[in-house]
């Protein structure tokens, strides 16, 4: 039995207020780069995924 662990996950998005067409979106996954076992096969373990930053852009015709 593993302990337990804490993710932190966030996310944040702009856009270019009501009558806009934009927006940029940012995301980060595991943001603290926790680093845990995520399973067990066999005798191999299998890490978790480390920090994951994304950005995103979009825009309305």
């Amino acid at each position: 039995m593993q302990e337990s662990h804490t993710l932190l996950n966030a996310s944040l998005t702009l856009s270019g207020g009501a009558n806009a067409n934009w927006k940029l979106m940012v995301d980060c996954d595991n943001c603290t780069d926790e680093a845990y076992t995520q399973a067990s096969i066999s005798g191999y373990s299998f890490l978790n995924p480390p920090r994951t930053w994304s950005v995103r852009g979009g825009y309305s015709f």
